[in-house]
């Protein structure tokens, strides 16, 4: 885990750092909200080289509503929302699927960032928004996703352990 968003900020990459260093082959951050924050994190760390050692995927997720978005900034350490995410949560008519719109051009706007390997949707409450944003960000480049039960996988299952189920 790591979490740009949180002081010391400056400190930030130098504990990813660490955490490479340790072996973490990958890291997944604390909501994103601020892509000027997260560039400028990610800018520290491909100037540390980290980028090249380690897998880093920005988390995101659909707000629910302007009120969700405030309990969150107020009660859930290191979480930063912008005013600005605030407000235009509530002048919608529909804030939850302004929500989703949000988190779909903030993973636009993240996958834009040099170093940034892919995004961790959470979406705490909201699961079912996930294939939309997946749909709309364009993030699979054409493949299609696996879902339970969408594939026949037992032939596959029974070659690996050698037994038929």
């Amino acid at each position: 885990a790591a979490n740009p968003f949180a002081p010391p900020f400056d400190f930030r990459p130098l504990r990813l750092a660490k955490k490479v260093a340790a072996g973490a082959q990958f890291v997944q951050t604390q909501y994103c909200y601020d892509v000027d924050m997260l560039r400028q994190y990610m800018s520290r760390v491909c100037d540390m080289g980290l980028h090249e050692k380690a897998f880093i995927l920005p988390g995101v997720g659909p707000l629910a509503s302007a009120k969700s978005a405030q309990w969150i900034r107020t009660n859930v350490a290191g979480v930063h929302i912008p005013d600005s995410i605030i407000a235009r949560l509530a002048g919608a008519d529909n804030q939850r699927q302004e929500g989703v719109d949000i988190c779909v051009e903030l993973i636009q706007q993240i996958r834009e960032i040099e170093g940034v390997h892919g995004v961790h949707i959470m979406a705490y409450r909201q699961e079912h928004s996930v294939p939309e944003i997946v749909k709309r960000t364009g993030v699979l480049g054409g493949r299609v996703p696996w879902h339970p039960g969408l594939y026949d996988e037992s032939a596959a299952i029974e070659e690996r352990v050698g037994t038929h189920i």
